[in-house]
């Protein structure tokens, strides 16, 4: 008891469990295992005709079905069953996910020799395609780039804002037609788009253009900004509204 005649309470600090965390020693287990594996998928792929990354990944990824089904004895249908898709889930994302991986390291390591102080200011006007990577650049790519996003805004914002404000503000008989009009644009792929302008301006005038680029990118920009003018004008208070 202390001196103030209270009775002294241990204060005990709830500290909360993290069951989805294995403790570091179950960690490095299974780390140890996994390098195990691996190294037996690359003796397998030696000494049998399974040959190259593919079958060492095929290898490994069987070793790892067959450990994680020997794991799964004894602790439940739904455990088990959990752990072997889960297992078959990862994978498959892995085999999704490294032929883009592939392209993307060989694109780093290729296309790096070709950095160069000009890379950023030179155009392709005098370089070919048999000439060294050091040669040429994308400046042409990024001012036609620049331009043809300056024409396709130039396009877009007044017809957004517009039909933004027509769908909140006027309300009239076509209101239906335009937020379905830009609804159905909204979901329209760009290889779409991009067919229509070249079935229809460049069919029409027989050549390539920024201007057509633009118009393509237009119909792909056309119902972001619609929507975005409608529900930002939206927001607006009504007393706001009916002031201004």
């Amino acid at each position: 008891m202390s001196t103030t005649g209270e009775l002294a309470v241990d204060v005990i600090e709830a500290v909360p469990t993290q069951p989805w965390h294995k403790p570091r020693a179950a960690q490095r287990r299974d780390v140890l295992t996994y390098l195990a594996l691996a190294v037996a998928a690359y003796a397998i792929v030696m000494v049998t005709g399974v040959a190259g990354p593919d079958g060492w990944a095929l290898v490994f990824f069987v070793e790892i079905l067959l450990l994680t089904v020997l794991r799964s004895r004894g602790i439940g249908r739904a455990k088990s069953t959990n752990a072997i898709v889960s297992t078959v889930i990862g994978a498959g994302a892995v085999v999704a996910f490294a032929p883009w991986m592939s392209i993307f390291v060989s694109l780093i390591t290729k296309g790096f020799h070709g950095l160069y102080v000009g890379y950023l200011f030179n155009d392709m006007r005098v370089t070919t395609p048999d000439d060294e990577l050091n040669m040429g650049g994308v400046g042409h790519a990024l001012i036609g780039s620049m331009l043809m996003v300056l024409i396709a805004t130039a396009i877009t914002l007044p017809l957004g804002i517009l039909s933004g404000v027509y769908l909140t503000e006027v309300r009239g008989r076509l209101t239906k037609v335009v937020r379905f009009v830009i609804q159905s644009m909204s979901g329209v792929p760009s290889i779409v788009a991009g067919l229509f302008i070249y079935t229809t301006v460049i069919a029409l005038t027989g050549s390539f253009s920024g201007f057509a680029g633009a118009l393509a990118l237009s119909v792909l920009m056309l119902p972001t900004v619609a929507r975005t003018a409608e529900e930002v004008l939206k927001l607006v208070p009504e007393d706001l509204r009916a002031a201004s």
